[in-house]
């Protein structure tokens, strides 16, 4: 790997840290929104009480576009359209 590669993958972890919420409580939380509705923000906090989830930039159901993305790479699709 460059150094510049591995500078860029730096700033990438940076401004999208894979930790827990990213990598567990976040796609599961996904799962529980396709499945039963509802706002992603609210199976978060059941998921990981007490720990704070960070703020993105979300649409009306609390979902990112990379959480769209995973959706529909799964076959989920919006309820309703």
């Amino acid at each position: 790997m460059s150094h510049p590669e591995f500078l860029e993958w730096i700033q990438f972890h940076n401004e999208t840290p894979l930790n827990d919420v990213h990598r567990y409580h976040r796609p599961a939380a996904l799962v529980v929104q396709a499945i039963k509705g509802g706002h992603i923000d609210d199976h978060l906090r059941w998921l990981t009480p007490g720990l704070h989830v960070e703020d993105e930039v979300t649409d009306e159901d609390g979902l990112t576009a990379a959480d769209r993305s995973v959706m529909r790479a799964f076959g989920f699709t919006r309820k309703g359209g």
